[in-house]
């Protein structure tokens, strides 16, 4: 059995409206080839976490385990992630394929409003093709 990739519970959200923008250039790329694996295989498993993930292993912002973008980033993407497990249903920690956890997003969150507060003042909302294919509400 294969080791599960560690995914935040806020980047099942992202890496669908994913369009090659990133912090960096080792980010984007990074996150691309995940995105892509994922995409090919999606019986891969996933352990889904509240904490830094696969992704977050090559974000510039990333030390120590914690995102320092900005003062107070870290706390605000553990309440994004911790939001998005809540109204999922999914625990943190729980492994599963990518395919059953992107099912339990995509059946949760239906509309834009929805997503608010999680996804409000994130920089990529107006590029996010995830977000943005949603039902305006």
């Amino acid at each position: 059995m294969s080791v599960p990739i560690k995914i935040r519970a806020h980047h099942l959200l992202c890496m669908q409206g994913f369009q090659g923008y990133g912090y960096s250039n080792d980010f984007t790329i990074h996150l691309k080839n995940i995105v892509e694996r994922l995409r090919k295989n999606p019986d891969t498993l996933i352990q889904v976490t509240s904490s830094c993930d696969e992704i977050c292993s090559k974000c510039p912002y990333q030390i120590e385990e914690k995102c320092n973008k900005d003062t107070d980033a870290d706390y605000c993407i553990k309440i994004m992630d911790l939001e998005i497990l809540k109204s999922t249903g999914i625990e943190p920690g729980s492994v599963d394929t990518i395919q059953v956890m992107l099912h339990k997003v995509n059946s949760t969150f239906k509309k834009q409003g929805q997503l608010a507060d999680i996804c409000g003042d994130c920089q990529w909302t107006e590029k996010c093709t995830w977000f943005l294919a949603l039902e305006r509400s």
